[in-house]
């Protein structure tokens, strides 16, 4: 499942004249890539990025913490703030549709211990508490790796006093309908950055390379000394 963005941010930080100019644009997170040296340290990023333009058109990019992608005046960037995200598909009793979703667990592995999450069910007011377990070493310290999803996990889902241990593909059943587990996934959060002022920075540096360049070409070419040490 590919999550797309919706125009919204959230911790946003801005002056008070500011115009938001994001609520049209549109992006999909095809899934990321980073690599960690030894000792679980973090290196480069790459995230695939599908932009959806507002005629329709798409275009897949690549971003990274120091390759944005650029929506006007706006820079997304990739970030440290990442994590695993189990996805459901929720059928309402008596129904044939199926709504399918995700939920984002705290970011891994920052919160590499508090893999948890209440959380409620679309269209009624069940909450449910979930917590994922990881069976293998994802967090290599001996050498290079790479961040990957868990083959070997289990979800652990608490209501009320029920509690269930789910592997993909099984469900839970409740008087409003039927929660099956489907995958797990990862989630990424991008640092935003905003700065209007570039392109007139950049304007300011052109005009300023022109002006030397004039100004040697009106020193050092139309007052070329003569031999006698006066202008030409």
């Amino acid at each position: 499942m590919h999550e797309e963005f919706n125009g919204q941010l959230e911790n946003v930080k801005s002056g008070p004249w500011h115009q938001y100019g994001l609520a049209d644009s549109r992006f999909t997170n095809l899934g990321f890539q980073i690599r960690y040296n030894k000792g679980i340290k973090r290196a480069e990023t790459l995230n695939q990025i599908q932009l959806i333009r507002k005629d329709g058109s798409q275009q897949q990019l690549e971003i990274g913490d120091h390759v944005p992608l650029v929506i006007g005046h706006y820079r997304f960037y990739t970030s440290h703030n990442k994590g695993y995200a189990p996805v459901f598909d929720w059928i309402p009793a008596g129904s044939q549709q199926v709504i399918t979703g995700s939920i984002h667990l705290p970011a891994y592995p920052v919160h590499e211990f508090n893999q948890a999450l209440e959380w409620q069910l679309p269209g009624n007011d069940i909450k449910l508490w979930t917590m994922l377990q990881i069976r293998e070493d994802v967090l290599p310290s001996d050498r290079d790796f790479f961040y990957k999803v868990p083959e070997q996990h289990e979800l652990i889902v608490r209501h009320g006093d029920i509690r269930q241990v789910l592997q993909p593909g099984d469900e839970i059943k409740f008087d409003t309908g039927v929660l099956r587990y489907e995958k797990l996934t990862t989630w990424m959060g991008y640092k935003v950055d905003y700065d209007w002022t570039r392109p007139w920075l950049l304007s300011t540096c052109i005009i300023g390379i022109l002006s030397l360049f004039l100004h040697f070409i009106k020193k050092f070419l139309l007052h070329r000394p003569t031999r006698n040490g006066t202008p030409a």
